[in-house]
């Protein structure tokens, strides 16, 4: 019951103080008839609109976590599965503007929105140094063993 009248009485004292704001917007409302119902659905249908923006976003941060790692600073592990495979890349972000200033094709358009993204990161050959390892063993099915150490790219 408390917060009820402290809600009113907060209400209230706004609406004291922008009586004023209140007078000229509901002039310009009438004189542009926009009804009352009109423009309560619009205030309705705006702040669903953003609840529903506030939950994708946060749905996607969540999905973002899940398949990106930041290994070292600016690298970057992407996690993904490819026609039923586990695939994981290594990209280093480049920092600062694009050094792409337009991307024509060959009938003249321009492609520049489509094809950017491709020349902001930069694949990183993966090598023990990166996961923390001194060397690795790898066996393959085969029976070729091959052993990677250091700075050596894993291929």
């Amino acid at each position: 019951m408390y917060i009820f009248i402290v809600l009113v009485s907060m209400i209230t004292t706004m609406f004291y103080i922008n009586y004023n704001k209140f007078l000229l917007l509901n002039d310009f409302r009438v004189q542009n008839n926009i009804s009352l119902y009109r423009m309560s659905k619009s205030i309705i249908y705006t702040m669903f609109t953003f609840i529903y923006i506030q939950i994708l976003m946060y749905l996607q941060n969540k999905l973002n976590n899940w398949t990106i790692r930041e290994i070292e600073k600016n690298i970057f592990e992407i996690c993904l599965v490819v026609n039923n495979k586990v695939v994981k890349i290594l990209v280093k972000v480049k920092k600062g503007p694009n050094k792409i200033l337009q991307i024509v094709n060959d009938k003249d358009e321009d492609v520049t929105e489509e094809l950017q993204p491709y020349y902001a990161c930069k694949y990183v050959n993966c090598n023990p140094d990166i996961h923390g390892y001194k060397s690795i063993n790898v066996m393959f099915v085969n029976g070729y063993e091959s052993i990677i150490r250091g700075e050596e790219a894993i291929n």
